[in-house]
């Protein structure tokens, strides 16, 4: 279930005003960060809940920080990280935390990788099932034949009449950027 999703403008509001205290306190501090931290402000998230929504299950413990999650991944890859060594950086570096949106507790790695395959979806049935069988007659040195003799030509049938590949992983990754 999609839990609480803040709006793009509870967002500026809490990053402009978090960001502003720790700026009085060190105005160094921001100076680092300051070409990442304005990429981040201006994304506005709220078409991308239309995006999840259908994702997640209407019963259930609601999700929670999914925004937060997503801006967190694009800082994450706009500052060089892995998904490995970032939830450390992350953790040791307020800055980023309220970057991201973050307020109170992070997000576990395990968090991560749930929105990941939500939005890549991977478990999608195989096009062509392979068949198990065993070989009717052994067959001589570099001898075997092809495993799956006319498979292009089935794929260039399919196409040729009409259908079309839509179910890929990266799909609705792609409509998100676009």
């Amino acid at each position: 279930m999609l839990g609480l999703w803040r709006s793009h403008a509870d967002y500026h509001h809490q990053a402009a005003y978090e960001l502003s205290l720790i700026a009085r306190s060190n105005p160094y501090a921001l100076l680092e960060y300051e070409h990442s931290i304005s990429k981040l402000y201006i994304l506005d998230l709220d078409p991308l809940l239309i995006l999840l929504a259908p994702l997640y299950s209407r019963t259930g413990r609601p999700s929670v920080n999914q925004p937060e999650i997503f801006r967190s991944l694009v800082l994450m890859n706009d500052l060089d990280f892995s998904l490995g060594e970032w939830p450390e950086k992350l953790s040791n570096n307020r800055v980023l935390q309220i970057a991201c949106g973050f307020s109170g507790n992070l997000p576990a790695i395990a968090s991560y990788y749930d929105f990941i395959n939500r939005i890549v979806i991977l478990d999608e049935k195989p096009l062509f099932k392979p068949k198990k069988r065993k070989p009717k007659k052994k067959y001589g040195k570099n001898k075997m034949p092809h495993k799956r003799q006319g498979i292009v030509q089935k794929l260039v049938d399919r196409i040729l009449k009409g259908r079309r590949f839509v179910d890929r992983p990266e799909r609705l990754l792609q409509e998100i950027f676009a």
